[in-house]
């Protein structure tokens, strides 16, 4: 498996993709109403507005992707895996390069808005939850009612991947 940044060719994988490990990952901790919001708020747009976007791949196979913006209060946006190569490191690996990502920019911690599901894998990572809210999503059809779902941010201060080989992190 590599991580790098994304390309051009890896674009088509995408949001089939991210619709597999929503439907997979949210089953029975939202409604599939929530589940169909969320995958249509994760449109195409999301990532092209992400400043940095790195892909988990096998060959011409993208396994998942993740997305930051260290301009942003929550600067990881996005990491989806593809259910089969879930818990075979592509998402820890995806985080990590991120994680990077801030670092070189000179960010001290890191967050993210994070789904139930994907609670316990940021804990294992060293993130804290900070803070429980419910995210608005849009509606199905305009006039309709924005759709919540319950998120938590964690945040993770962040040190040189040097220190933390140090500590035995």
């Amino acid at each position: 498996m590599d991580i790098r940044a994304l390309e051009r060719r890896d674009r088509p994988q995408l949001p089939g993709l991210t619709a597999r490990a929503i439907r997979s990952g949210c089953a029975g901790s939202y409604t599939r109403t929530q589940i169909a919001a969320w995958i249509r708020s994760h449109d195409a747009d999301l990532v092209l507005r992400a400043e940095q976007v790195v892909v988990a791949c096998a060959g011409p196979d993208v396994l998942g992707f993740a997305g930051v913006d260290t301009r942003r209060l929550v600067p990881l946006r996005f990491v989806f895996v593809d259910p089969p190569h879930w818990r075979r490191g592509a998402g820890r690996a995806l985080v990590q390069a991120l994680e990077q990502v801030c670092l070189d920019k000179g960010l001290a911690q890191i967050a993210v808005a994070a789904a139930r599901h994907a609670q316990a894998f940021y804990a294992s990572m060293g993130y804290e939850v900070v803070h429980r809210l419910q995210a608005l999503l849009p509606a199905a059809r305009s006039g309709r009612p924005d759709i919540g779902v319950d998120v938590v941010t964690m945040f993770k201060p962040l040190r040189p991947l040097e220190v933390r080989a140090q500590q035995g992190r």
